[in-house]
């Protein structure tokens, strides 16, 4: 029998018909047409794949140039069950530097702090986003809601950082459709829509969601995927909020 490292979450129909209602955008309704470069912040390797990856892969084949940038390696995805894995963190920012080159994006700064302490470092995270940003770029970054402490972290940083910097801002969820029932994500006062991709944009995300094969699948015989599959398929659309 396999230890659980992630807790179960939403079925997902708990979700199904918010997201079926949810306001359709394509990529012009939502950055200014003027904003030609992204620049993408994930807490660890994989969020922004999860997340963000068609956004991430439309952009990259219709708008301009992608920037990456991941705040930790992930070093600590299997803290909660007690467990370590040498070589983790090298092979997680291997699989990202992968995974990132797939949606058609280029690999910047990475691990700038540790897994877990994206908060107790946030005025630092906030420093080094917006040393990467222009007036004229938007931010992807996760919500700052989403129910992880590095999640909620880094999306306040990189609302400080594109405040700062003139940039747009624009939020995606990672664990928020697992975690959150649509009536508590509501009672933030933020709405979701379903941004609009190509087959293109499908294809280059499942190619890079495959490339994290430490996340997705077990680790150890004894482990269960720090992933779950249920977390993949409440990701059936491209969700960002705002």
């Amino acid at each position: 029998m396999s230890l659980t490292v992630t807790p179960t979450g939403l079925p997902v129909e708990a979700w199904q018909v918010a997201v079926a209602d949810a306001p359709r955008r394509g990529l012009a309704d939502l950055v200014p047409p003027t904003s030609a470069r992204l620049v993408v912040v994930g807490a660890h390797p994989d969020d922004e794949t999860i997340g963000a990856g068609r956004l991430v892969a439309e952009w990259a084949r219709t708008r301009g140039p992608v920037l990456a940038l991941t705040l930790t390696a992930g070093e600590a995805c299997l803290d909660e069950v007690g467990v370590e894995e040498a070589g983790l963190a090298e092979l997680r920012l291997h699989e990202w530097c992968t995974a990132v080159a797939l949606l058609g994006a280029e690999a910047g700064p990475h691990q700038l702090c540790a897994d877990g302490a994206v908060a107790a470092h946030a005025d630092a995270m906030a420093a080094a986003i917006a040393a990467e940003l222009g007036p004229g770029d938007t931010v992807l970054a996760p919500w700052q809601h989403d129910p992880h402490p590095d999640h909620e972290a880094a999306g306040r940083a990189a609302s400080v950082a594109a405040r700062e910097s003139g940039a747009t801002l624009v939020e995606y969820p990672v664990w928020m459709p697992y975690w959150m029932a649509p009536d508590a994500v509501a009672a933030t006062g933020d709405r979701w829509s379903v941004v609009v991709t190509g087959t293109e944009a499908e294809t280059a995300r499942d190619l890079a969601l495959a490339a994290y094969v430490s996340q997705r699948e077990p680790l150890r015989p004894d482990l269960g995927p720090v992933v779950p599959p249920l977390l993949l398929a409440h990701h059936g659309a491209q969700l960002v909020l705002g």
